[in-house]
């Protein structure tokens, strides 16, 4: 089954299976009423787990792992898919949706993140990988690698997706959990 997360603060405009249950034990999903009571801060949950949007979108980081690239340089790879909204959200002045792979970062277990990297090569084993910038429609689904700037020897304990607040929309932060 797929854990579902209802979430009235996150938008689709910039968004890209386990086992679940809602509040009260019984599998579900969490309302908007129970998400707008609920502590701000980040939404966690596991790899594979998918975060929906109040505007029909959804985010999911799928899995990561550690691969070499055509240069030799060993990168992190974190698997996402986002999904937009069918309708540009409000107050939202550009018709073109995108997904942006800025968002996006690893968390090792001392709290420091480790970004999208400025320069990166092409990759045989994580295809198709993601620009920082990539348009989508809306209603379309985005599917592909983000690069982050770790190695073989960070210890990522969780992937970030972090997008700050802005005048249309609040700051959305979730973590899912690395196995």
């Amino acid at each position: 089954m797929r854990r579902t997360f209802m979430l009235a603060a996150v938008a689709a405009f910039l968004l890209v299976s386990g086992c679940g249950s809602g509040p009260d034990g019984q599998a579900g999903t969490v309302t908007e009423t129970e998400a707008a009571k609920a502590p701000k801060g980040p939404i966690k949950v596991s790899i594979g787990d998918t975060v929906d949007d109040e505007e029909g979108g959804s985010i999911t980081a799928h899995g990561y792992r550690v691969t070499t690239d055509t240069l030799g340089k060993k990168v992190g790879a974190v698997d996402i898919e986002v999904c937009l909204g069918p309708d540009v959200p409000a107050g939202v002045e550009d018709a073109e949706g995108h997904v942006t792979t800025d968002y996006w970062s690893a968390v090792d277990k001392e709290n420091r993140r480790y970004q999208h990297p400025g320069e990166w090569s092409e990759n045989k084993d994580v295809s198709p990988v993601l620009d920082p910038e990539t348009p989508a429609s809306w209603g379309d689904c985005v599917r592909g690698w983000a690069l982050l700037e770790t190695n073989d020897k960070t210890d990522v304990t969780e992937i970030r997706y972090y997008r700050p607040k802005d005048e249309n929309r609040n700051a959305t932060d979730i973590r899912w959990a690395v196995k």
